[in-house]
Parts: C-alpha cells; structure tokens; sequence
C-alpha cells in the first residue's frame, strides 16, 4: 500500500543542516537517487553522489513491509565535513527499474502480500513517470504564435536567476518572458522582490508542488517552483494579454501570522494599467494549478473586456483569494479551495476569519463555477455589481455547481441575478445565503440540493430585497436557529420539496412580499407565517400546513 503520491523531494542548503527526511517508500538501497545541484553557476550542475558520500535510513520499510512502522526516512549528507551551503541544493528520489521480476506459477502458493508489492511496484513506475510528466512543458492549445520557430522555450536560470531564495530573481524573470513565448520555472526556491510584466501571449509554467503543501504547512517546501515574494509595494506579476500561469506556488515568507493583523501587499497577479495591445483591452489570462501561502490578495482580475479561466487553485489568502470582474464571457472557475491550513493557528489568522473575502464576482456573463470549497473568512462568495467606471449596470450571472461555504460567516452574499445553483452546502455563522438591503428587483437565485442542516445561524436564507428566490427539488435540509428563511421586503418566492429540521419558525415572510409559493415541503413543526401576502399565495400539498 502507498499512502503518498510523492517520490522524491528538493531541499535547499543553508550552511547548517545536514539530516534531508523524505516520506515515500524506497524498497532497497539500489532504489535510491541522491544528488545535490550547484545553483551559483549558469547553468546549474548536478552531481549524482555515491553511496558511501551519505547515508540512509527507512529503506524498505511501510505497511506493505514486514514489520513497517510508515513509510519514509532520512538522508545524512555529508557523513562528515561541512553542510550543503545556500544557493546549493539536495535532491532525494525514488527511481526503480521498469521490469517485473515475480513470477506466479500455475496452482502454486498465492500470497496476497506478493501480489500487492507487484502493484506497488507498477504504482511506483507510475509515480515515476508522472514526476517526469510534470517537469515537463505542456502544448498549449490555441497558442498564438506567428510561426513554430519563434516558439522560445527557457528558463529563469539561463538568464542569471540565483534560483537560491535568496538572491533576487526578479530581472532574470522579466529578461526570460521578454525573449520567449513559454518560459519553464524549474523546481527550485525563486525570490521576486521587484515586478515583472508579462508580454502579451507569455506563458508562465512551473512544475506544482507536492498536493500535501497545503496539510503540512510552509515547513514543507520542498519540491516545486516555489517563488518567495517580499516586496509589498508592487504586485510581483503584472499580466497583460493571452497569458498562463501552471504550476508555481507563491509564498510570502514576511507574512507574520502571529501579528495582529495581517501585512498589506499588492495583490500576487494584477493587470496593468494600461494594456498594450489593440484597444486598450486585456484578452483571456488563465491560472491552473497554483497555490497561493500568505498572501494578502492572490488574484486581482478587474478588467473591461477580460476573459478569465481559474482552474485547480489552492489560494490561502488573508484579504481577498480572487476578486474577478469585466469579464465579457465567462470567468470559467473550477475546483477552487480556499484554505489556512498551511498557517495553524495565528492572530492573523483570526483577522481573515472576520475580514476576508474568498471570491468577488463583478460582471461576469455566464460564469460557471464548478467547484468550491470556502475557508474560514466573513464572506465566502460575494456577486455584485461591477465596480468598473462606467459599467456600474452590469452584474455576474450564471450558474454554481458544488460549492461548500461552511466555513464563512456569510456563506454567500448575492447582489446580482439570474444565478442557478445545484450541490449547496452552508451551515455559517450568520447566513448561508445572504442578499443586503438597496437591491431592489436585482436578484435571483435558483437553488437545488441544499444542505444546511448543520448551522446554527439566525437565518439560512435572509432576503433583504425586493428579488426572486426559487428553491426547487432535491434533498434540501435547513436548521436555521430562529427562523430558516426570511424575507422582509417585498419580492417573489417559490418553495419546492424542502425539509426543514429544528426550527420552530422555518418562515419569516414581511407583509410586503409579492408572491409566495409553497409546494410540497415538510414543516417538522406547523410554520408560523408572519403576515404573508393577502392575495398571490399558494400553499399546496405541505406537511403540517394546510393548503391554501
């Protein structure tokens, strides 16, 4: 059994230490590659070392091994003499042979422990090959490029970055992206103190870091394109058209977590002030596989005209994870998890529990969310008008699909329509679905599969505003602690197969709503309905509610 994905890791020297641990199962001695790389040099060197320059425990040990304790153990290097010192690093990796030795014979004895060390090993090949898949550059489809041969491919290094963490990068990366089309961030520790500007149509990737990044804390920088960013007068990426962004993990060591409140940078990504290409326009700028470790802003995505894609992001982010508005088609969103796992506990932890904001949506025409997970924040999702001069009249509509907002103290806060949403998961501090005051005829929301049993909020649902809300089929479940829904002005709402559970008032409707739609929900107790409307109401076929 392998309980890991991972099969090998990165350190960086410091002069001091010189124990390396790794986590993954090395079956035998011969099954393991150490070697360190001299990153001073352009470009850098690598030397394999041999096996009496180190030493080695854990080798052949894990569950699926006599007497295992888990799998994983430490490298010694050097056995004697001075540290690795920085700006060198040390790499530890499982290599095995792609061959099977075991062979089973005809009705002879079958051991399950055989069979399962053969689907290690094909596991381990796999595991192999998918970390040499991953230093790989991807083709990008639809890529825009006058011809083939003017597709450069580089990297930092080859234009003088340290690639150290500590010596500043930030020239070696704008001199790479302004000379090619595709430049490849290797594994490695890279410092941006300054800004780059990406050209229009670069393409920024990096090889991600290992998926427990996020569970184990920054202390686990280990393999990956990590960039370290400092300065905090000046967004460390500038993007401008046609650009990506794969596979880097950009870390603000200077964030305290144990201050009171959290330092102010830039956000990571911002567009740039004036956009160079025809128009004055910013085209589509897509983010896939990136994290995001202390930052203040990750994503800052304001922009007439933009057309944005945000794809497999883990974004810890003390103010806002992704603030997302102008977007003439889309932004297409999909498995977005905002987490603080990576912090532990910190005062400035605290602070974002009560003042960030997971996402902003603005304009958005046809977004389409298909996955979200929200952190510990005041407001997991806010929708609402664009903040962009001269197009205040415009708002983010589309549909939802899988969203878990648990977490926020306002799940969602709806300022804008027409929004379909399917796979709602609340049970907030305050409100699963929250629509303010002063948003009169404006919003609309169309829910199936809520889950809210576990919250214990003053309201689920608070309607605050002339709108529509229409909950409809599924297995619905609310538990608000007074009443689950309210709605105190007028407005338009139809309720559809729902269960309410432990509420003795499931419904607060104001005098002034215009239509209410009650159609075969189940009351666990009789609802008391506070003054609903004289006429345009329908009560049909509800439990513990007579029809009407």
């Amino acid at each position: 059994m392998l309980t890991t994905t991972q099969s090998y890791v990165t350190y960086q020297g410091n002069g001091a230490t010189t124990t390396f641990p790794f986590n993954f199962i090395v079956p035998s001695v011969s099954d393991l590659v150490v070697s360190i790389t001299n990153n001073n040099v352009n470009p850098a060197v690598t030397t394999i070392l041999s096996a009496t320059q180190y030493s080695v425990t854990g080798i052949g040990t894990g569950a699926e091994f006599s007497g295992g304790s888990g799998p994983g153990g430490n490298v010694t290097y050097p056995v004697s003499g001075s540290p690795l010192p920085a700006g060198w690093s040390i790499t530890i990796q499982r290599v095995v042979s792609y061959t099977q030795d075991t062979s089973l014979t005809n009705q002879g004895a079958f051991y399950p422990q055989v069979v399962e060390a053969c689907l290690d090993d094909l596991t381990m090949q796999t595991q192999q090959l998918a970390a040499a898949m991953s230093a790989a550059v991807p083709f990008v489809a639809g890529l825009n490029v006058p011809s083939q041969t003017s597709l450069g491919l580089a990297t930092p290094q080859q234009y003088g970055a340290a690639a150290n963490g500590t010596t500043d990068d930030t020239a070696a990366f704008q001199a790479a992206v302004n000379a090619n089309r595709v430049v490849f961030v290797p594994p490695a520790a890279y410092l941006i103190a300054g800004q780059v500007v990406m050209p229009i149509g670069c393409h920024l990737i990096g090889a991600s870091s290992d998926a427990t990044l996020s569970e184990r804390g920054v202390s686990y920088l280990g393999a990956g394109s990590i960039i370290y960013v400092t300065n905090n007068s000046a967004s460390p990426f500038v993007y401008t058209s046609s650009n990506e962004f794969r596979g880097l993990t950009l870390y603000y060591p200077n964030q305290l977590i144990t201050a009171a409140t959290p330092t102010v940078y830039p956000a990571t990504f911002a567009p740039t002030a004036s956009p160079p290409d025809a128009g004055a326009t910013i085209n589509f700028v897509r983010w896939k596989d990136c994290q995001a470790i202390n930052a203040y802003d990750f994503i800052n995505a304001v922009v007439p005209q933009g057309g944005f894609e945000y794809d497999d992001l883990t974004i810890g982010a003390l103010h806002v994870g992704i603030n997302s508005d102008g977007s003439g088609g889309g932004p297409e969103i999909g498995k977005i998890v905002f987490s603080y796992w990576q912090w532990g506990a910190g005062a400035a932890v605290t602070w974002a529990a009560s003042n960030a904001t997971n996402l902003i949506l603005g304009r958005s025409d046809g977004f389409s969310i298909r996955r979200m997970i929200g952190g510990a924040c005041k407001i997991g999702l806010l929708t609402q008008y664009s903040t962009i001069s001269g197009w205040s009249a415009y708002f983010p509509w589309g549909q939802i699909s899988n969203m878990d907002i648990d977490a926020a103290q306002i799940g969602w806060q709806n300022q804008a329509s027409d929004i379909t949403v399917s796979n709602f998961r609340g049970n907030n501090l305050l409100y699963d679905y929250y629509v303010p005051s002063g948003f009169s005829n404006a919003t609309a929301a169309y829910f199936s599969n809520i889950d809210c049993s576990g919250g214990t909020q003053t309201y689920n649902f608070y309607v605050h505003s002339q709108g529509r809300l229409n909950i409809n089929g599924g297995s619905l479940y609310m538990n608000g602690a007074t009443n689950c829904i309210k709605m105190d002005a007028g407005g338009w709402f139809t309720l559809n197969g729902v269960q309410f559970l432990g509420s003795s008032s499931p419904l607060a409707i104001s005098p002034a709503i215009t239509e209410l739609i009650l159609l075969g929900n189940s009351f666990q107790s009789a609802p008391t309905l506070t003054s609903p409307p004289a006429t345009n109401y329908r009560f049909v076929g509800n439990m513990n509610l007579s029809d009407h």
